[in-house]
């Protein structure tokens, strides 16, 4: 989301999933596309899509020409460029592949150097209110990663259905059900969120 500030919201998303009963609890093992409007000449074509996997799901190295091997985190994001393919974990592990071989891509000439620090602790020391320089996901981004995860794990209710996303009307133009049961819902007495 650093890197692709034209990602503000998904216009669509198309979730899969092989749980059957979603009356009661979420999806597991969710794959989702979702697929954002964009334009200029950092885009090849006038949409782009991400790719959302669940509980621990990943993509297949092969297919991303990265070789075999194993992730260096159970929760990873990867990047799939025309150069190459960057594989990044929360707690900081970075490969950079290109043409198959793993490079030392933080080795070129002029990249800012940064402390090693981990996500998950610089995170929890900012909740106790503890000073912490390394705050990397302020709200307005931190609300363009959140967003699209949630609309990949809720769309699963609707499985293999694609779902048009309208943000600014939090509602799926093609599927009015969809708008009511998953941006709105009926609450039970005594769990209904606080309304301010």
């Amino acid at each position: 989301m650093y890197a692709y500030p034209e990602l503000q919201s998904p216009t669509m998303v198309c979730s899969r999933t092989p749980s059957s009963d979603l009356s009661n609890f979420h999806a597991d093992r969710v794959i989702s596309t979702l697929t954002y409007q964009v334009s200029g000449e950092r885009f090849a074509n006038s949409t782009c899509n991400l790719y959302f996997y669940d509980t621990n799901l990943k993509p297949d190295r092969a297919q991303l020409g990265i070789g075999e091997g194993d992730w260096p985190s159970g929760i990873v994001t990867i990047v799939v460029c025309e150069g190459g393919t960057l594989v990044l974990a929360p707690e900081g592990p970075l490969e950079i592949w290109r043409e198959g071989q793993k490079t030392d891509g933080l080795a070129w000439p002029g990249l800012p150097a940064y402390e090693e620090f981990n996500h998950w602790h610089a995170w929890v020391d900012r909740a106790l209110g503890k000073d912490n320089p390394n705050l990397w996901c302020p709200f307005s981004a931190g609300l363009r990663c959140t967003e699209p995860g949630l609309l990949a794990v809720k769309a699963a209710k609707y499985r293999g259905q694609v779902l048009m996303w309208d943000r600014s009307k939090l509602v799926f133009p093609n599927h009015a059900e969809a708008s009511k049961t998953i941006v709105r819902r009926e609450y039970r007495k005594g769990f209904e969120p606080v309304r301010l």
